[in-house]
């Protein structure tokens, strides 16, 4: 049955037939030699190719064509084989397949146990290619807006899609990208990744794109109102340095310095620059200011708005003296007269100017000359006067 044979080994008896006498003969035997060689037949054992997207799994193909030469053997239940010669085959599959570095030509390795394979002269085992196609992974930090706060816009959300990472994989991610006032330059939400322990790099396609953080202009109004305010004149300005900031609906307190500090973190410095000394000085919204807004550029709308400073006349007393005479053809004249009221560091003189001459009585009338420390004699229109006698 098996390789090989030894010399006469095709032994043999025999018994005469009825009606033949042994003595009638000189009978020699001889035994023949029976020799089985090695099959020319070839057994040939294929594993299948395979593929898959990496998934942190082994890729495995464990099926196999088996030929006994020509002739394909089918495989058994319990996945063995038995050849055309009665002989088993059991093929145990060796590979180890499971990332994308591992891929190679003839992968599909296995190992086999072929029962009496020395009678066969050739046993030819073939191993398939296993392939693991990388994971796409595009990582996108997050695009978001918000109006101008005076603290910086950050969004720390990578989303990834495409395939994904494998399940217990994946990466943790260090975002950087900020932006503090109005602009905002393309893709400037910029981060780094540092892949999780045991997600190695080849296994994936990774793609990042960064999103775009944009901050507008507030539109919350800077408003900036100042007072009205009023006097009597005394011969100095009139001013009324007292602000109404808000910023939005939101009320912003002076600091100890007179500026303000708005919600932003943002220095509004107010300087008056009304000049209001005279009555004739007084118009509607004549509390004038300037302004220096740190960051102006990053608010949609400032308002000044102006209060009104108004100055009163003032009240002046002119007295000139009485007389008394009898006719006598020429006028009676009484030049004393003086001015009580005015303001600290002005003068004016007056001289009364009346006179009767006929029997009767009249008004002493006066005439005023303004100093006003060298201003114009217009400047009488800061005084009412009050004619005593």
């Amino acid at each position: 049955t098996e390789v090989g044979g030894e010399a006469n080994n095709n032994t043999f008896t025999y018994t005469l037939n009825e009606g033949t006498t042994a003595t009638d003969y000189s009978i020699t035997t001889v035994n023949g030699t029976l020799t089985v060689t090695k099959t020319t037949k070839a057994v040939t054992i294929v594993s299948a190719d395979g593929n898959k997207m990496y998934d942190g799994s082994a890729l495995t193909a464990p099926t196999y064509t088996v030929k006994y030469g020509d002739t394909a053997v089918e495989a058994n239940e319990d996945g063995t084989f038995t050849l055309p010669t009665g002989d088993k085959l059991t093929i145990t599959d060796t590979s180890n397949v499971v990332h994308v570095a591992d891929t190679a030509a003839n992968n599909n390795t296995f190992t086999y146990v072929l029962e009496n394979a020395g009678q066969y002269e050739t046993v030819t085992p073939t191993y398939g290619t296993l392939t693991i196609t990388t994971r796409s992974v595009t990582m996108t930090s997050a695009t978001d807006t918000k109006e101008y706060d005076g603290t910086a816009l950050t969004n720390s959300t990578v989303t990834v899609t495409g395939d994904g990472f494998a399940t217990g994989e994946g990466a943790t991610y260090d975002v950087t990208g900020s932006q503090t006032e109005v602009g905002g330059e393309a893709k400037n939400n910029t981060f780094t990744y540092t892949l999780n322990e045991g997600t190695t790099a080849a296994d994936y396609s990774i793609t990042t794109i960064n999103g775009t953080l944009t901050v507008t202009k507030t539109t919350k109004a800077v408003t900036i109102v100042s007072a009205d305010g009023n006097k009597m004149y005394d011969g100095s300005a009139l001013t009324a340095p007292t602000y109404t900031v808000k910023y939005g609906d939101t009320a912003v307190e002076a600091n100890e310095d007179g500026t303000f500090t708005l919600p932003t973190g943002d220095k509004l410095t107010i300087t008056d620059t009304s000049n209001v000394v005279h009555v004739a000085d007084t118009a509607a919204n004549n509390n004038t200011f300037t302004y220096v807004l740190e960051n102006a550029g990053q608010y949609e709308t400032v308002t000044p708005t102006y209060g009104t400073l108004t100055i009163t006349t003032r009240s002046v007393t002119l007295t000139s003296a009485d007389g008394e005479k009898e006719y006598d053809g020429t006028a009676l004249t009484k030049a004393e007269a003086s001015i009580e009221g005015l303001a600290d560091g002005e003068s004016a003189s007056v001289s009364a100017t009346g006179e009767q001459t006929e029997v009767g009585s009249s008004p002493n009338t006066y005439e005023i000359k303004w100093g006003f420390l060298g201003l114009s004699a217009k400047m009488a229109d800061n005084y009412a006067m009050i004619m005593k006698k």
